[in-house]
């Protein structure tokens, strides 16, 4: 299947959305809150689309060393930024949180990458072939594991529990059945479904549709319920489904947006955080700057990153481009 750059486009989204959710417009933060949400589930689901298919052992074993060394990578990035700036390495070391739950010492936004190195690990153990094919056991497995994820997270409030952040938003029940949702979405899905142009106005409604309950879901679980600690409601799924529905059947060109976001989308997840905490320092003791920290400051951050990524991308390939000619 030819690569579909709607996905990189995509992708490029969801960096974006991650990046509201660190560095939000405060006066909408409440009414946006759940389509940011759906941004990490999306990841998750692109990567299972992506991986699933020919070469796939390949493809998990050459993530599973690129993920490992960008895990190592930032932990001591970040681990350096807070001892430049709050006097301590880890924000706090706690060995289940840390190993079994994917949390990150230096820097929690990181959980994405340990969760992600965990999924890899998964499925070059498990036969994904055997378990995608078998589309009731399949979904199975996605149902229950979301369905915990909610009772965990959002939802805990029905089991008169409320369970810390990493119960819920970890590799098992965030990332694997959005990560088998896209495998499944490869396997299943005729070919023939991305080229009909009536699929990219039926997923359109039914994402604006999902979208406007899941905000009316927000609002009644803001209002009326002592919410638990997690980050996907009852319709991040559906809404992550009806996405990537859209995109793949809404062809693209291979167009910068779509060339950003399959180069820099990874990346400006793991570092926006930090240079988003340089850019509000210098906000805040330069107050002539203050007016970005409204609709601006995230608008900022996203494309302050992606500068500085590219402006560091195209360093490092100048002089491996020496190193060559050498």
């Amino acid at each position: 299947m030819q690569r579909n750059y709607s996905l990189d486009v995509l992708k490029l989204i969801c960096s974006f959305l991650v990046v509201m959710i660190h560095f939000p417009c405060e006066s909408i933060e409440r009414y946006i809150e759940p389509i940011t949400r759906c941004a990490v589930p999306c990841f998750f689901c692109i990567s299972g689309f992506l991986i699933y298919g020919m070469d796939m052992r390949r493809k998990l074993k050459r993530g599973i060393i690129k993920v490992f060394v960008l895990i190592a990578i930032c932990t001591l990035m970040y681990g350096i930024k807070n001892v430049y700036f709050y006097d301590y390495f880890f924000v706090y070391f706690k060995v289940v949180p840390v190993f079994l739950l994917n949390d990150n010492p230096t820097a929690p936004h990181l959980w994405y990458l340990s969760a992600y190195f965990y999924i890899l690990i998964t499925f070059l153990i498990v036969k994904p072939d055997k378990l995608v094919t078998n589309r009731v056991l399949s979904g199975i497995i996605v149902f229950f594991l979301l369905v915990g994820t909610l009772l965990l997270g959002r939802y805990s409030f029905i089991i008169s529990k409320q369970f810390p952040l990493t119960y819920s938003r970890n590799f098992i029940f965030t990332g694997i059945p959005f990560f088998i949702l896209g495998m499944m979405l490869k396997h299943s899905i005729p070919t023939a479904v991305f080229e009909n142009k009536k699929y990219v106005r039926m997923s359109a409604v039914s994402l604006l549709f999902l979208i406007l309950v899941n905000l009316i879901e927000s609002e009644v679980l803001l209002t009326k319920c002592k919410v638990g600690l997690g980050d996907l409601y009852f319709l991040t799924a559906p809404c992550v489904f009806s996405c990537m529905l859209l995109f793949l059947s809404y062809k693209m060109s291979n167009n910068l947006l779509a060339q950003l976001g399959r180069k820099y989308s990874l990346y400006i997840y793991v570092f926006h955080l930090g240079i988003g905490n340089v850019i509000c320092k210098y906000i805040q003791s330069h107050p002539a700057w203050q007016f970005l920290n409204s609709f601006l400051l995230p608008i900022v951050v996203f494309l302050v990153t992606i500068v500085l990524i590219a402006l560091i991308d195209s360093i490092i390939k100048y002089f491996l481009g020496l190193k060559c000619r050498l």
